[in-house]
């Protein structure tokens, strides 16, 4: 009849959530006063933003954000993103050195703010405000691995034994340093930790060197991979650490229920090999006097025994492919809906040591897992949905042509099997391990020796990143495509156009390029093909 009605109805978006302040303790001195000066000259002029230590907010980008001594954020100098503040004799209160408690503010775009206390310890090293010379020293080191990789990032705390001082805390620098100042007389300790991304250097290599090192085939010498190695933190290396190392490869865990990501040793420390695990986590300072430039850690990331982990942005990851494939094979057959599929994996290895990767089963449900040459079960897999991860190692080498196992699904969907499934890396890294040296090869699907999947968008690697990672994209011809990246609002940050030839080609993406950090989404488009995943852009 040709009847129509419609209403309009008006609301408004706003933000109301404060930011999340992240602020550090600092270790300043005055300025020496110059020739022909005053007291007055003695002086440190300090910016709020230089306590930041990465906060954030849920809609403004994290170089948008505004910091302030007071809750005015007129005082704010634009250029800079922050208020400025000067600190002078008047400070020190007769005191040298003084611990001063200051309030950082951090405001978002839609002037909502919050605010984190600091401690502020402020010196005079040339004695310019006549309250003598500085009652105490410096109480500096560095943290590094055990080959000699500076390790950025890690918060160290210096805590004077009585108590009755607040606690200092500094991330080191991209130098693997940090610096206190301390006051004479007065006992400190030094502690550090690092409880971020607990895959970073661990695969299922780190596993087949656990076993063989149980086994005695390979036994591991070092300390402080013996630390490595201890993964449930029991101070015995044996088939638990297996297991839980193994759940946080297969992305059941997302961290070690019984241990830290890092452990920081004592440079000095003198380790008894039969006790390795009796080590000290802290470095201690006795009646302060004079400059202790040498407090020193060595940083273990857990699980990882082959040294591959990525302890800095500088630094590159050890971990090469040697640009051999192992394809993994199956019969492309026709699926319906509520059906029950056998997927025989097979694939032609010769000293296979271990593997893993993810498979992207959309549609697929797995309800049971088979050995074949492999001797694997359901503890080799972790199942999120229409993601399967796995992983397998073995002391011994082992060499077949036959099927590895069979994976039984029950079909949601209809279609070529070709069509649905896929590996990635988007929980599990794809990658096996050859061999007697455990040389890494990538690991690729294949149907009966042909590329299965025609197009495909893999996940960006690394993921998280600091700097640059890549994505992946599988084309069936040579074609022309476009990425897009999305904020989590949907507002296009990039756009990339290119002409891609057939088969692998890879993007580069850049922080520095994209100009944001966190959640971010990026699709790409060619022809027909549409697909999107998410990164993460971390500080």
């Amino acid at each position: 009849c040709g009847n129509q009605t419609s209403t309009t109805s008006y609301f408004t978006i706003q933000d109301v959530k404060a930011p999340t302040p992240y602020c550090v303790n600092l270790s300043t001195a005055l300025m020496s006063i110059p020739a022909g000066g005053t007291a007055d000259d003695a002086c440190v002029e300090l910016w709020a933003i230089d306590f930041d230590a990465g906060s954030f907010d849920n809609c403004t980008a994290d170089d948008n954000l505004l910091y302030t001594f007071t809750d005015d954020p007129s005082t704010v100098i634009e250029e800079y993103r922050s208020a400025s503040m000067k600190f002078t004799c008047d400070d020190l209160a007769g005191g040298n050195p003084a611990l001063l408690t200051l309030p950082i503010y951090v405001w978002d775009g839609c002037g909502n703010r919050d605010f984190c206390l600091v401690n502020l310890r402020i010196v005079d090293n040339n004695n310019s405000c006549g309250n003598g010379n500085p009652t105490g020293s410096t109480i500096a080191g560095a943290i590094t691995t055990e080959q000699g990789q500076i390790i950025s990032d890690v918060e160290v705390m210096n805590s004077e034994m009585t108590g009755t001082i607040d606690q200092e805390m500094q991330m080191t620098d991209n130098d693997g340093q940090f610096i206190f100042f301390g006051d004479a007389g007065m006992d400190y300790e030094i502690t550090a930790s690092k409880n971020d991304d607990y895959l970073n250097g661990v695969s299922t290599i780190d596993l087949v060197m656990i076993q063989r090192h149980i086994l005695g085939i390979a036994p591991i010498t070092s300390p402080y991979k013996l630390i490595a190695a201890d993964v449930n933190n029991d101070e015995v290396i044996d088939g638990r650490d297996l297991v839980e190392l193994r759940k946080l490869i297969l992305g059941i865990y997302t961290e070690l229920p019984q241990n830290d990501s890092w452990r920081f040793v004592d440079t000095d420390f003198s380790f008894d090999m039969s006790n390795p695990w009796a080590f000290d986590e802290a470095n201690e300072v006795y009646d302060l006097a004079s400059a202790m430039f040498e407090e020193d850690f060595i940083g273990v990331k857990i699980g990882d025994v082959n040294e591959s982990v990525v302890p800095n942005l500088a630094s590159g990851s050890p971990e090469m492919s040697t640009g051999n494939v192992i394809e993994i094979e199956f019969e492309n057959t026709q699926v319906e809906a509520g059906q029950t599929v056998e997927l025989a994996v097979k694939a032609e290895v010769a000293d296979l040591y271990g593997y893993q990767f993810t498979l992207a089963t959309p549609g697929l449900e797995l309800v049971n897992i088979s050995a074949g040459a492999l001797n694997v079960s359901e503890a080799n897999f972790g199942v999120f949905g229409d993601i399967v991860t796995t992983s397998w190692n073995n002391t011994q080498g082992v060499t077949t042509s036959e099927s590895l196992f069979t994976m039984t699904f029950k079909s949601t969907v209809s279609g070529q099997l070709a069509d649905i499934l896929n590996v990635t890396s988007s929980i599990t890294r794809a990658e096996a391990y050859v061999g007697s040296n455990l040389d890494i090869v990538d690991i690729a699907l294949a149907n009966s020796g042909q590329a299965a999947a025609d197009y495909a968008l893999m996940q960006n690697e690394p993921n998280p990143f600091r700097t640059t990672t890549v994505v992946g994209i599988m084309l069936p011809e040579a074609a022309n495509g476009t990425m897009t990246v999305y904020d989590v609002t949907g507002k296009v940050i990039s756009v990339i156009k290119g002409e891609y030839t057939k088969g692998y080609n890879e993007i580069e993406l850049s922080k520095s390029g994209l100009g944001a950090s966190g959640v971010l989404y990026y699709q790409f488009d060619s022809g027909d093909f549409t697909a999107t995943k998410k990164m993460i852009i971390i500080e």
